[in-house]
């Protein structure tokens, strides 16, 4: 068996930390590379490094996948949170409540995933799925008949792809900068415009693996050469700042070039940092990473509720999930509650409730009736 690479959860790790910093407002001063300026390419950079190009997968399989390891713990979490929001509500916690609604429960993931508030990071994991999707189904099919039957290099092969996603992802950035411009939402047209802007990351990812391009970024020159460059960004730029629906950038090619450039300069200093003792907490982060992405924001709630038992706020403060108490002081609890309070509740609470239902089911499955 292979040994785990341990650089990757340690970029991982780094890209969670940053995601939770981001939502509890105190990531967006990290020069040169604030978290909202590269952090969700990120994921599918990581993505791309594991993909395969030679071997499709079945659609049915492949969706099977998906749906088991992205959809189903999300839909999970928003029937649980779709529960919980209404006790918070009868506790005065109006900010946080919403009726119950099948709908948002099943389909809202698709689009807001906010519904719920405490779900409203999950609209990135359907946008994984299909991403995946289309890789491993239609792409590595495309990547076999260009080889096979048109007779394309591998190289070549690669050139051609990794232009055409660029182009695509340059486009879908010039339609939701438009969209926002002249204030036409449609969330119809967000959905497949992240998945495209994200394919091209994918395959950056699935190319920086082939041709392994992270030797050179363990280079301390090509580091501090990029840093330079997301620095010089961010001084002169006006805003970097996207969540891949609003575009604020000045122009289209910005979030291309401060996306390739954080996940570069991280890249190379999770590499770097791997084989550190302090890097395996930051590893464990990465590993846990699925946890915190679902229940981040009710980490933040357990501080807030914390301060409403201690009778330093009232409930109807609370307006929505990201609030927070005096940020600039409590900023570094919200981050610890966000990456701690999932890790603990999946470890003493979901897991081995699960294991316990499963294990339940299977006695019941093979005692003869």
């Amino acid at each position: 068996m292979a040994e785990r690479d341990q650089s990757i959860d340690v970029l991982r790790g780094i890209g969670i930390i940053f995601v939770v910093a981001g939502h509890a407002g105190s990531g967006t001063g990290l020069a040169a590379f604030s978290p909202y300026s590269f952090h969700m390419p990120l994921f599918f950079f990581l993505s791309g490094l594991f993909f395969s190009e030679g071997a499709p997968e079945r659609f049915g399989a492949s969706v099977f996948k998906g749906v088991r390891s992205l959809l189903l713990p999300t839909t999970l979490c928003f029937i649980g949170y779709a529960l919980i929001s209404q006790v918070l509500g009868a506790f005065g916690f109006t900010g946080l409540s919403r009726p119950l609604s099948l709908r948002d429960i099943f389909f809202d993931q698709f689009f807001g995933s906010g519904a719920y508030r405490f779900t409203s990071p999950y609209w990135f994991i359907p946008v994984l799925f299909f991403a995946r999707l289309y890789f491993c189904v239609v792409h590595a099919q495309l990547a076999i008949f260009a080889q096979r039957v048109l007779g394309c290099r591998e190289k070549a092969l690669h050139a051609l792809f990794g232009l055409g996603y660029l182009l695509a992802a340059l486009a879908a950035v010039h339609a939701c900068r438009r969209m926002y411009q002249f204030g036409d939402i449609q969330w119809s047209i967000i959905i497949p415009l992240r998945i495209v802007f994200g394919a091209f990351f994918y395959y950056l990812g699935y190319l920086c693996a082939t041709y392994r391009v992270n030797r050179a970024l363990t280079s301390i020159i090509m580091l501090a050469v990029i840093y330079v460059a997301g620095q010089q960004l961010t001084t002169t730029g006006k805003v970097l700042d996207f969540w891949m629906q609003i575009m604020k950038f000045e122009t289209t090619i910005l979030p291309i070039v401060t996306s390739i450039l954080g996940i570069g300069f991280f890249y190379g200093a999770a590499i770097l940092v791997s084989g550190n003792r302090a890097a395996r907490v930051v590893a464990f982060v990465g590993k846990n990473g699925m946890p915190i992405v679902l229940h981040q924001l009710f980490g933040f709630f357990l501080v807030n509720a914390a301060l409403c038992a201690l009778g330093i706020i009232q409930p109807a403060t609370v307006v929505n999930q990201y609030y927070q108490w005096h940020p600039e002081h409590m900023w570094f609890v919200y981050v610890l509650a966000g990456l701690s309070v999932p890790i603990l509740l999946d470890k003493y609470l979901i897991v081995p409730t699960v294991t316990l239902a499963l294990s339940r089911a299977s006695r019941r499955r093979h005692t003869p009736t």
